[in-house]
């Protein structure tokens, strides 16, 4: 469960992202950089899934956890 808290800094390349999004402003337009940045927003909202699935996962570990140690402490 700590790695949950663990900061994902998912770049590209170890690079900042906002130095990348700068020089991606510079690309010419076109149906490549299209492509790519429909690859892109596909990818973040995967990102934004795993993070709710997580999110759902730790609440139900939490939960039994308080369960099995409000139990425990009643006995």
């Amino acid at each position: 469960m700590a790695l949950f808290f663990k900061a994902e800094n998912v770049s590209v390349f170890g690079l900042d992202e906002s130095t990348v999004s700068a020089v991606w402003d510079m690309v010419e337009d076109g149906a490549k950089k299209k492509e790519v940045e429909a690859k892109l927003k596909k990818l973040k909202d995967m990102q934004v899934e795993l993070c709710l699935q997580r999110t759902a996962l730790l609440d139900t570990t939490a939960k039994m956890i308080f369960k099995d140690n409000a139990s425990s402490s009643s006995s």
